[in-house]
């Protein structure tokens, strides 16, 4: 599923039940991982955050984010 975010999005640290998996298409995402240093993923960056983890996600100013996202509704295929 495509997913866009405008620019300057922040979501603050939450937590899923399911893991979330993606690849960045465009922009500059900076997600933060509970107890880990915050990593800039330009486009073609692969993320991945196991469930249960906390996590915080924000949109560098000026570009809007567009997500590839893989959630366990759809089929690896």
């Amino acid at each position: 599923m495509l997913v866009k975010f405008p620019a300057g999005t922040e979501v603050p640290f939450h937590t899923h039940s399911h893991e979330g998996r993606g690849v960045v298409m465009s922009g500059t995402l900076v997600i933060s991982l509970e107890g880990q240093t915050p990593k800039e993923l330009r486009p073609g960056s692969y993320f991945f955050v196991p469930a249960g983890l906390k996590y915080e996600r924000m949109c560098k100013s000026g570009v809007t984010i567009v997500c590839f996202l893989i959630t366990p509704q759809e089929p690896l295929t």
